[in-house]
């Protein structure tokens, strides 16, 4: 694994609520323009997408609310147990290749933001929203298809 950033990430706790998932995005990116790191180009885009769900929440855009608040906690801890895998590999485990990869990013400085940011949502929805949406879905799956 490459070196971690000089200044490393605070520990952040799971949250329990998309409040609390926010404010740990907020953390993410405030430490990523203390610390001059492109690990913050994916979190500001995470945050604008949970504000937007919870938004969408709020109004009762989805069927099921609660369920795709859940959804929406549980998707968070794993980005947040990635960041702590990468920052405290002794203590934390959890972090998986696709993380791995977004968050050591280009070591020549050759990657563009897009393609920092693009690192990051491969990560994320691509690998982490399927094992999320099992974990909380798995007995109702039939249910999370988008009527047309």
């Amino acid at each position: 694994m490459a070196p971690r950033p000089p200044l490393p990430l605070d520990r952040l706790e799971e949250p329990e609520t998309i409040g609390e998932a926010v404010h740990n995005i907020e953390k993410v990116i405030g430490w990523a323009i203390k610390a001059d790191s492109h690990i913050g180009y994916s979190a500001a885009l995470y945050k604008r997408v949970t504000l937007v769900i919870r938004k969408a929440i709020d109004k009762g855009v989805f069927d099921d609310g609660p369920r795709m608040g859940e959804l929406d906690v549980a998707f968070a801890r794993r980005y947040f147990n990635a960041l702590n895998a990468y920052f405290y590999p002794d203590d934390c485990r959890g972090l998986t290749f696709p993380w791995e990869v977004a968050f050591v990013g280009d070591q020549d400085g050759q990657a563009i933001i897009l393609q920092h940011m693009m690192a990051g949502l491969n990560a994320h929805i691509t690998f982490d929203s399927g094992i999320t949406v099992l974990a909380i879905a798995a007995n109702t799956l039939d249910t999370l298809a988008v009527e047309r």
